[in-house]
């Protein structure tokens, strides 16, 4: 996923580069409609927003890279006054956004749909050491303790 995001920040940062240039703001809506909507596909199953492993650092660089493009700006430029300029999440904080929509949508199914019951299993039985991304955010989101029985849509 983070080639494709590499291969479209690319495409994305060579309009910049042409005559007429692009404006600060039509770059970061790209960014965030192609670049962002392929590297984080999925990213609730594979990536673990609470450890911050391999795959949040290649996205991290990534969007420093695109930031920096974006506004300008050179290599010494501090990552903290960029994400300050421009309204765009780190990728920690969206991949735990996205993952926590995921694990909310999850237990607003009926409750014969299995990935509901996969999350209500984890919430009866918790690990103190967790095995994949969903556990982790079930572990990790302290307003599920009193969601156990939520309504169904």
């Amino acid at each position: 996923m983070t080639k494709r995001g590499y291969g479209t920040g690319a495409a994305i940062g060579r309009l910049v580069n042409t005559r007429g240039g692009m404006p600060t703001g039509q770059f970061l809506m790209l960014y965030k409609t192609h670049v962002c909507a392929a590297t984080d596909y999925g990213g609730h199953v594979w990536i673990n927003p609470y450890k911050h492993g391999r795959a949040i650092c290649t996205l991290e660089l990534l969007q420093n890279r695109m930031l920096r493009k974006a506004l300008g700006a050179v290599r010494t430029t501090p990552i903290h006054m960029l994400h300050f300029d421009t309204p765009v999440l780190t990728p920690t904080e969206r991949l735990r956004m996205k993952a926590e929509a995921y694990l909310l949508r999850t237990l607003t199914r009926s409750g014969d749909h299995p990935p509901r019951n996969i999350v209500t299993s984890i919430l009866r039985k918790p690990r103190k050491k967790f095995t994949s991304p969903l556990n982790a955010m079930v572990r990790n989101t302290p307003m599920l303790e009193g969601l156990k029985e939520m309504e169904t849509i």
